[in-house]
């Protein structure tokens, strides 16, 4: 079948197979002039064999329990090697499949899930997306951002038959207790997993809402499900539990490589992350309907768990369990999920995210997601030009935010805009710099915190409902977070306009002085400290 490659900067191929089999997609990335055909894994397997083929994946053969001793592996792993491999757990004591951890603990690994050489070509590619060439009002932008129209063309394509439903158990068959769910930490009480995408339809709608979320067992036929009061999903639970309906729920876990990371994206309302995931990928995914409920699912998923909530059923305290950042939650309720069926691949694989103050995945799935999402949150603000979340602080704690400034206070419209978001809305702390200044490098953001922030007149509060991560606020349903004014200042900012010059040498000066190094002695690779 012959087809032209359009003229942009990365494009995906489609190319047919014979019914029943997925689509294969790739993605043009020039090097050096050239045009090089980057393959995109379809399946968890694939990908697998793509990491050993480059020795970033590490096979325990060994008898391992889920209690634990997977975490401190990981946790040693990622604390001793950089970049840290992905590590395969072959034998989980009493779990019929085997556990990955950190994945994507590496930008190459979680590059290579979106079939991208960089993160830097994917924001390349989506700005070719969201920007059209074609002028439009603010009006425009915020209603082709809201509705999701950029994604709708990659809604996922519903199939038959898929590889998620090569075993089904229903009834008497279902059995939590064989599949590999983990406590990692002491003081955890249930065993969990961390990075499962939950699925359910609004009562009375056609509409389903999906999104990243950890499901902890609570026996071998039933789960508890996490939730807060301002999440995506309380109003479902809520409208339901007033008309005394059934919620249909069904949670995955794996699927498509490019699905991992979109469930963690940073979307505006209204943005399906499957059809997000069909965009990075070039093609829509494929999906099907659950054998017990009406809901359709990813088709490459390795696991799936159908279910209802029942209305009735009051909400259960979960008790002390993992969190990004390090820190355990102590706080939290969570529904009642009843199995209806169990489906799987015939030889699966659980890739289970391990929270740690040290975990590689958790922080590459934060930078991708944040870069990624840098052209969408650039068409509601453009002043916006560059954002990232430390390594230290974890998105949920800190972001730096890099602005062209053309205004008095025009920090704090950003830091307002953005606490209105939903992703954004319990980061506890946001520093806003000035664009030129690297927000990649804490050291440079610190550095125009101390050169132009007076703390009295350039920090500003914000009050919002308490997130369960949150480990600053145990025992409070309400949390504030803090926002801080960095840049330099302008007429009107009650400041010295500009703030204090930078110490910078003349030109002519630094010339002289590159011309004679050598004379000087000093070795031609001298490197600067810091």
């Amino acid at each position: 079948m012959g087809f032209k490659i359009p003229d942009i900067f990365i494009n995906p191929l489609f190319l047919s197979r014979p019914h029943g089999q997925n689509h294969v997609c790739g993605c043009l990335s020039r090097t050096s002039g050239r045009d090089t055909l980057i393959q995109m894994a379809d399946g968890l397997a694939e990908l697998l064999s793509e990491f050993q083929d480059r020795g970033e994946l590490l096979r325990v053969t060994a008898e391992v329990q889920p209690d634990f001793e997977i975490a401190e592996i990981t946790d040693r792993i990622c604390q001793s090697m950089a970049p840290s491999p992905a590590v395969l757990f072959e034998r989980v004591a009493g779990a019929s499949c085997p556990v990955v951890t950190n994945l994507l603990g590496s930008e190459w690994r979680a590059c290579r899930s979106l079939g991208i050489g960089s993160l830097d070509e994917g924001v390349l590619r989506l700005k070719s997306l969201t920007e059209p060439g074609r002028a439009e009002s603010w009006l425009d932008k915020l209603r082709h951002v809201t509705q999701g129209s950029l994604s709708r063309p990659f809604e996922p394509q519903t199939v038959r038959h898929a590889p998620c439903q090569q075993v089904v158990r229903l009834g008497r068959d279902i059995d939590l207790a064989d599949l590999p769910f983990l406590r990692s930490w002491p003081r955890e009480r249930l065993r969990s997993w961390t990075h499962s995408h939950l699925h359910l339809r609004k009562p009375d709608s056609s509409s389903t809402i999906t999104g990243r979320l950890e499901v902890l067992v609570r026996d071998e036929h039933s789960l508890l499900i996490p939730f807060q009061t301002f999440d995506q999903f309380f109003p479902t639970w809520h409208d339901s539990r007033l008309a005394s309906q059934r919620v249909e729920v069904a949670v995955t876990l794996g699927g498509h490589p490019c699905n991992f990371l979109a469930q963690a994206a940073l979307l505006p309302p209204g943005w399906n992350p499957l059809a997000v995931a069909g965009l990075w990928r070039g093609a829509p995914l494929e999906q099907v309907k659950c054998r017990t409920i009406e809901l359709e699912v990813p088709a490459q998923a390795e696991l799936v768990l159908e279910g209802y909530v029942d209305p009735q059923d009051e909400p259960e305290r979960l008790g002390p369990r993992a969190g990004p950042g390090g820190c355990y939650r102590t706080r939290g309720v969570g529904l009642v999920m009843h199995l209806t069926a169990v489906t799987q691949r015939a030889n699966p694989a659980a890739p289970i995210c391990i929270y740690s103050r040290f975990s590689h995945e958790e922080y590459w799935i934060n930078q991708t997601v944040m870069r990624l999402g840098l052209p969408l949150i650039q068409k509601l603000l453009p002043e916006v030009s560059d954002w990232s979340a430390p390594r230290s602080g974890s998105r949920q704690n800190t972001l730096f935010v890099a602005i062209r400034k053309c205004r008095p206070r025009h920090a704090r419209q950003v830091l307002s805009a953005l606490w209105g978001l939903a992703p954004q809305l319990m980061t506890r702390l946001i520093i806003v710099v000035d664009e030129g200044v690297n927000v990649h490098d804490a050291d440079a953001v610190w550095r125009s915190v101390a050169v132009h922030c007076e703390p009295g007149r350039d920090t500003t509060t914000y009050s919002g409902p308490a997130d369960t991560p949150d480990p600053g606020v145990p025992g409070s349903e309400s949390t504030s977070a803090l926002g801080m004014d960095a840049t330099r200042k302008w007429p009107g900012e009650d400041a010295p306009e500009g703030g204090p010059e930078d110490l910078v040498m003349t030109f002519d000066i630094q010339e002289l002085v590159t011309n004679r190094w050598q004379d000087y002695g000093f070795p031609t690779g001298t490197r600067p400290a810091w």
